[in-house]
C-alpha cells in the first residue's frame, strides 16, 4: 500500500486532491489553506493533514481531514503508518496578513498558528518519552532551517537571518537533540532539500511536492 506525504498546498486544492488520489493514503505536512470545503472529496480516514501557519485556526478543530481531531502533537497513525507530528510555525509575513484583516475583514492570521509555551513543554515532555522513529512536522528544528531557509525572503520581511528563530524551530531543535529518529519530514522553506545529519535523514518537500512510502 502506497503512502503519500505531501508539502505545502496554500489553496492549491485543484492541484492537491489528484496528488492525494493517486495514493492509497496520504499525510499532508500544513499550510493547506483556509477553507477545508475542498477536501470532501478525499476519505478522511485516509487523507490528512497537519496545521502550519496558513491554516484556518477557527475551524481546524473540526475539521475530519485535521490528523488526530486537529490535536496539537502527539503519535498518530495512517494507514497503519506511525509517526510523530507537531502542528504549527511561525508566520514571518504575519504583519501584512494582520493589516490586510484590518483593512478587509478578511482573516487569514491567528495568534495561535504556534502552540503556547505550555503546549511545547508538554510536547517536548511526551517527545522525549516516546522517542519515535519517523517525525512530520511544518517546521523544522532551528539548526535545519539554517541550512534550508531563504535568508534574502528573512530581509525582505525585516528579519536578521543571523539572529532570526522561532518558538516553534526552538521546539523542534530541543526535540532533535534530545533524540534522533530515523527520519523526519517538513514543509514551510517552499523548496525540495535532503540530507542525513547525526542519525536522522531530514526530507524538506517544496510546495506539493511529495514523497512515496510503501507500508
Amino acid at each position: 500500500m502506497k503512502l503519500r506525504i505531501i508539502g505545502d498546498v496554500h489553496g492549491y486544492y485543484d492541484a492537491y486532491i489528484p496528488i492525494a488520489q493517486e495514493a492509497n493514503c496520504s499525510i499532508q505536512v500544513g499550510d493547506m489553506g483556509f477553507d477545508y470545503k475542498p477536501l470532501e472529496v478525499l476519505d478522511p480516514e485516509k487523507h490528512k493533514f497537519i496545521a502550519g501557519n496558513h491554516d484556518n485556526m477557527d475551524i481546524y478543530r473540526r475539521e475530519y481531514h485535521a490528523v488526530d481531531n486537529g490535536s496539537d502533537f502527539g503519535i498518530t497513525s495512517v494507514g497503519g503508518f506511525n509517526f510523530f507530528y507537531v502542528r504549527g510555525g511561525f508566520s514571518i509575513d504575519w504583519k501584512l496578513r494582520q493589516s490586510t484583516y484590518l483593512k478587509t475583514g478578511l482573516k487569514s492570521y491567528w495568534d495561535n498558528e504556534e502552540l503556547s509555551m505550555e503546549k511545547m513543554y508538554q510536547c517536548l515532555l511526551y517527545y522525549k518519552q516516546t522517542k519515535p522513529d519517523f517525525v512530520i512536522t511544518h517546521e523544522c528544528p532551528r539548526s535545519i532551517s539554517k541550512r534550508v531557509g531563504d535568508n534574502e525572503i528573512l530581509r525582505r520581511f525585516g528579519y536578521n537571518p543571523e539572529t532570526f528563530s522561532t518558538r516553534t524551530s526552538e521546539l523542534l531543535e530541543a526535540m532533535f537533540q534530545a533524540h534522533q529518529p530515523k527520519r523526519w519530514i517538513f514543509g514551510h522553506h517552499h523548496r525540495d532539500w535532503s540530507d542525513e545529519i547525526n542519525e536522522t535523514h531530514f526530507t524538506c518537500l517544496n510546495e506539493l511536492s511529495y514523497m512515496d512510502m510503501e507500508i
